[in-house]
């Protein structure tokens, strides 16, 4: 009897997950990767809450805490992705391990702690070094991370078959999603409650700690996967730009991005200390803000699936980096006046472009890498796009400085060297739409007159 009572429960609790997650997706359900598929978004949810917990706007806030400049501040929310710049070798080194599995685990288990580390810095590191140490630690343990982070993207795309990836992709990123409407919201009314202190901060990073642990749990249960040529030929340094820059449709896609980070990053970096600093806007507000961003994006994200499945990854790229300039063109209206009504709007078409893009780009990017040799061109992609946010608030930086000292912009524009910088950015962004629909109009004329002739 209670045998039959267990079975029965198990049953239901697996109907339950099938809706609730699934949604009743056959394909997904009766997947042969399922229970990877289930420890995958485990591991998104524990991976997302250490992120939140000590990333974003509460990093954003411990630099300012420890005084660092807008220029230095406006690095933080790229600061991972600038690290990529040192994994362009990273292929030669990974292409060393048979075994995803412990290289992740073994990397997690390093990168996370070494993050959460940062919060001792105020109390054992001189004043006039604290923001130089602070950078130093970030740059190694998300160097570490992302190294991490392209052994984690192999073994996705090894182990999710390609018939469900979008969908199980956006499903996946729902319950990331769901992580950044909570968390966000609990943090930032923790910091506001301590008084935005030392103590409020150190609660936040200790907490972390415990999500470390879960996130290693998740990976030991995801099927193992394995670095295909491990150990079957042999590599030079020559190869890791060789092999990717011969490549042309890879190419064309990664110069796509460069450019798309290059002018949206000018701007969009100094968002963070915009709000913080300038418009002293409370963590709660900020956060709210970025709750209502992800709730949207919960209820939108299979919609992006969806896209990417039926209509393709370029098509579904293309529309949400229209929705980043509606998201761009919002804070480029921000002011002290008006700034209750633009950025809820901003965080709104930021829900669209940001789900979309997560979506589309991963699935993009995998789709024109070749699977021989694959960290090679991960490695490559990542160290180019690190290397254009590592130079795109550096030339905002610049840009900013320039129009903060030009007479007419603070006499007749409100924060004009924001708001400039942000109507630049949608410039850039809609230049490269055009481009891309011209180069798309050009090749189908050409297409067609050979089936003129022929």
């Amino acid at each position: 009897m209670l045998i039959y009572r267990s079975k029965y429960n198990f049953l239901n609790l697996k109907r339950i997950i099938d809706r609730l997650v699934y949604h009743d997706d056959a394909d997904l359900i009766n997947s042969l990767s399922r229970k990877s598929q289930d420890f995958f978004i485990l591991q998104a949810i524990v991976g997302s809450i250490f992120m939140v917990l000590t990333g974003g706007v509460v990093l954003s806030g411990f630099a300012v805490y420890l005084g660092a400049s807008d220029e230095t501040v406006g690095y933080i929310p790229l600061i991972s992705s600038i690290s990529g710049i040192f994994l362009v070798f990273s292929g030669l080194f990974l292409e060393r391990f048979k075994n995803i599995k412990k290289l992740v685990i073994c990397l997690n288990s390093i990168a996370k702690p070494l993050l959460v580390s940062i919060i001792l810095v105020p109390l054992l590191i001189p004043e006039k070094l604290k923001v130089l140490v602070l950078f130093i630690i970030l740059i190694i343990g998300y160097s570490i991370n992302m190294l991490m982070s392209l052994a984690i993207n192999s073994w996705f795309v090894n182990v999710i078959p390609l018939n469900i990836r979008g969908r199980y992709f956006a499903i996946r990123q729902v319950f990331a999603v769901i992580i950044s409407a909570l968390v966000p919201l609990i943090s930032g009314i923790i910091l506001d409650i301590t008084g935005k202190s030392y103590k409020g901060f150190a609660i936040l990073y200790a907490t972390a700690l415990v999500f470390i642990i879960a996130e290693n749990i998740a990976f030991w249960n995801i099927e193992d996967s394995y670095i295909e040529n491990s150990d079957r030929e042999k590599f030079n340094i020559a190869d890791v730009f060789r092999m990717p820059l011969k490549n042309k449709e890879f190419m064309g896609f990664t110069y796509k991005m460069i450019f798309f980070y290059m002018v949206l990053y000018i701007s969009a970096s100094f968002s963070q200390v915009y709000m913080i600093r300038y418009l002293r806007l409370s963590y709660t507000f900020i956060s709210t803000m970025s709750t209502i961003n992800a709730l949207i994006q919960i209820f939108i994200l299979p919609w992006w699936g969806k896209i990417c499945d039926q209509r393709g990854n370029e098509f579904a790229l293309r529309i949400s980096i229209w929705f980043f300039a509606g998201d761009i063109a919002m804070w480029a209206l921000v002011s002290r006046s008006s700034m209750f009504v633009f950025i809820p709007m901003a965080y709104i078409f930021g829900a669209f472009s940001n789900s979309g893009f997560a979506v589309a780009n991963f699935n993009r990017k995998y789709s024109v890498i070749p699977e021989k040799c694959r960290t090679f061109y991960d490695g490559f992609y990542t160290t180019a796009i690190g290397l254009t946010l590592l130079i795109a608030p550096f030339i905002g930086g610049r840009i900013k400085s320039f129009l903060a000292g030009a007479s007419f912009v603070q006499g007749n524009i409100d924060f004009g060297e924001f708001r400039i910088l942000y109507a630049l950015s949608v410039l850039g962004i809609v230049s490269l739409q055009v481009f891309d629909l011209l180069k798309d109009r050009k090749g189908k004329g050409k297409f067609n007159g050979i089936n003129q002739t022929s």
